[in-house]
């Protein structure tokens, strides 16, 4: 592994990670007003939400991302790791 091969991996970490973290906040926000609005909905009798098949949408999206995050990882090794290094640094700018 060259040192480029991983400086290149952490600079597109750094720069992923300022997107994400404005990404993040959007998306955040919406999710938020979307179920806001479910549960206002809800509240006046409008419409009926199963929260517990959202709960476990949810959960399996959220186990689906880590085991597939964990097998690329265990693949990739030294260049996901600066990559992943630049995008904490990233996402703290």
């Amino acid at each position: 592994m060259d040192v480029m091969s991983v400086l290149g991996a952490g600079a597109a970490g750094l720069m992923l990670g300022v997107a994400v973290r404005k990404a993040a906040g959007l998306l955040a926000a919406a999710a938020g007003l979307f179920l806001l609005g479910l549960f206002v909905l809800e509240t006046q009798g409008l419409i009926t939400v199963n929260w517990d098949a959202i709960m476990q949408m949810m959960n399996d999206l959220v186990n689906k991302i880590t085991e597939d995050f964990v097998g690329y990882l265990r693949e990739h090794g030294v260049s996901l790791g600066a990559f992943i290094i630049g995008l904490v640094i990233g996402a703290k700018l």
